[in-house]
Order: structure tokens, then C-alpha cells, then sequence
């Protein structure tokens, strides 16, 4: 989530919005979930 540590971004293949910005809505519609 884009509220994570910097440290746990580095590592992440994909960064989305933090939750109050529709970050779930958009990670799933991104992994093709919804």
C-alpha cells in the first residue's frame, strides 16, 4: 500500500494507493479481480 515503509516498497512489484485513496479497489482491478 502506498502508506507502507520504504523499506517493504523496495522490495514490492507493485505500489497502489494507500487505503483511503481506493487502494485496494485499484490493486484488485489491477491483479484482474474485479
Amino acid at each position: 500500500m502506498g502508506n507502507g515503509g520504504s523499506e517493504i516498497k523496495a522490495m514490492a512489484d507493485f505500489i497502489t494507493d494507500d487505503v483511503d485513496e481506493d487502494g485496494l479497489y485499484k490493486a484488485f482491478e489491477k491483479l484482474g479481480l474485479i
